[in-house]
């Protein structure tokens, strides 16, 4: 058998092959529209994520010019209190040391006057 065209185009249901192609082409261009419109979306969402970034950005700049000033005008405060503090410190050891002597003599002074009145008393005979 041979293959001849009229066989293919006396099939029925068939249709012509420019018929076909052009149906093709109009799929592709709705597609390409549709694509198209969801590009155009993507943009306007990519456009819309940009300006909140970028508010974002201002913001976080103020808050950090913001922390800059609050530590700049509290540094003197804390820096003030942090020498209280060593010299706070420094009084509180002076005073341990105080207070260890003075455990330490009233420790030892019942011991200290028992010697000085053994010695004050002549010797029992």
């Amino acid at each position: 058998m041979s293959m001849n065209e009229n066989t293919t185009r006396e099939l029925p249901g068939a249709t012509p092959f420019e018929q076909r192609v052009l149906a093709e082409f109009a799929a592709l261009r709705r597609d390409v529209g549709t694509v198209g419109q969801e590009v155009g979306a993507l943009r306007q969402e990519v456009s819309v994520l940009r300006q909140e970034v970028s508010t974002l950005s201002t913001r976080l700049t103020a808050l950090e010019d913001k922390v800059d000033e609050r530590l700049r005008e509290t540094r003197p405060i804390w820096e003030g209190v942090l020498a209280r503090l060593t010299a706070i410190e420094t009084g509180i050891k002076e005073i341990r040391s105080q207070m260890k002597v003075l455990v330490e003599d009233l420790f030892y002074t019942p011991a200290r006057v028992k010697d000085l009145e053994d010695q004050r008393q002549p010797p029992v005979a």
